[in-house]
């Protein structure tokens, strides 16, 4: 086995959350950027910590609004999918129903940005996965 000071110099790029840099992988700079960022004042040092919670921040928002989106675009297909077939049983017309009623009844006030929209929808898109999942 290598020894530690050349594995650590031939592995992938580090990410320092103090420093907020991309170091390349050699030690020695590894070594001086944590010797700097001990050098940082802490008004620095938290301002550089807010950046990255900002960045996780939009990162998750990004996440969620994507894989929101991607649910909402399956469950459409496959409602779109049952106008194909003519004999629709009136158990999956009574879903249909349902989640017409589901959608229009969801009370969201997004200028407002609260947490509590987020669950609505988490919570309706449940809702709607379970009465699709039986067709």
């Amino acid at each position: 086995m290598p020894p530690l000071c050349s594995r650590l110099q031939t592995s992938a790029p580090w990410h320092f959350r103090v420093t907020i840099l991309l170091l390349s992988a050699t030690f020695s700079e590894l070594l001086i950027a944590m010797a700097k960022s001990l050098e940082v004042s802490p008004m620095k040092s938290l301002a550089e910590e807010l950046d990255f919670v900002r960045k996780s921040f939009r990162e998750a928002i990004h996440a969620y609004s994507t894989r929101i989106e991607t649910q909402l675009t399956l469950i459409r297909d496959r409602v779109i999918e049952q106008t194909k077939n003519p004999n629709v049983s009136p158990a999956r017309i009574r879903d249909l129903r349902d989640m017409i009623t589901l959608c229009r009844t969801l009370d969201l006030k997004p200028e407002k940005g609260r947490r509590k929209d987020f669950k609505k929808i988490d919570a309706l898109m449940e809702e709607l996965h379970l009465l699709i999942q039986n067709w």
